[in-house]
């Protein structure tokens, strides 16, 4: 078999190109038990991060799928802290609340 060069546009010529490694093919399986993430309906958790003397939501979520509520991004505007308590110890102001979830880290009361 001989073999002749190529024509190109640029008038150089060369080898054509080796073609021996297209002979191995490969099938590849996807598995079928997984689903779109947009076919997905996502159940949240039943926790809210206020309440006291729950189950941590990553043992829910492990034990039933359920997910987690998360951060926002850092350019979302966070809700408002829940005011939970405000009393008076004599000698200061005990304010008691429960932060949203969310990039900040301090607010100034």
């Amino acid at each position: 078999v001989s073999i002749n060069p190529l024509p190109t546009a640029s008038g150089v010529t060369g080898k054509p190109p080796d073609l021996s490694e297209y002979d191995v093919y490969e099938d590849t399986v996807t598995p079928s038990g997984l689903v779109p993430v947009s076919q997905q309906v996502i159940q949240r958790c039943d926790y809210d991060p206020c309440r006291e003397d729950q189950t941590p939501c990553l043992t829910l979520s492990a034990a039933t799928g359920c997910s987690c509520p998360g951060f926002t991004l850092d350019s979302d505007i966070p809700e408002a802290p829940k005011l939970k308590s405000v009393s008076y110890n004599g000698s200061g102001v005990v304010v008691r609340w429960c932060a949203p979830y969310s990039q900040v880290t301090t607010y100034v009361v």
